[in-house]
């Protein structure tokens, strides 16, 4: 996980307070869709020949820091990701991404991440039990549209 404290703290990586964001975790679901494909939806997009489903771990949270977002609500959605996706040079440069809110939902910004879908259980089991704080690494300050480069999460909100 990004949370080496002896990580240099000039970098705008994992250490680094550039572009970092704690967030309170306030609430979590695992939310599922499961429907019919519509007609124009490409053949391989669609699962079983002609359903679309969608599964992910949907998170209401209020930023701790930095000190000029804090308090501001913010929702985070987590889709899982099969091992054939690819990352680095060759594939995704980042693993999510940061837009402005939703005045509807009431949120200052909204968190798209991704998670190896193997990963999925032991992370609703620590939601559920002791994960309180997420961290967010960006490559801008939210609420602007920015790549998120890492993120990890905690027990302590250190």
């Amino acid at each position: 996980m990004p949370t080496d404290p002896g990580a240099d703290p000039t970098s705008n990586g994992p250490g680094s307070s550039d572009n970092r964001l704690l967030i309170e975790i306030l609430s979590w679901d695992w939310a599922l869709h499961v429907g019919m494909a519509p007609g124009a939806m490409p053949a391989e997009h669609r699962y079983q020949g002609g359903l679309i489903h969608s599964r992910g771990l949907d998170i209401t949270g209020q930023v701790i820091t930095p000190d000029v977002s804090q308090g501001q609500t913010v929702r985070i959605w987590i889709a899982p990701f099969a091992p054939d996706l690819d990352f680095g040079p060759d594939g995704l440069s980042d693993v999510g991404q940061c837009h402005p809110g939703n005045q509807r939902r009431g949120t200052a910004f909204e968190v798209s991440l991704m998670l190896p879908q193997d990963a999925l259980p032991a992370a609703i089991t620590c939601l559920s039990t002791i994960w309180k704080y997420l961290h967010l690494w960006t490559t801008e300050p939210p609420p602007h549209e920015a790549r998120v480069t890492d993120f990890a999460f905690s027990r302590q909100n250190d």
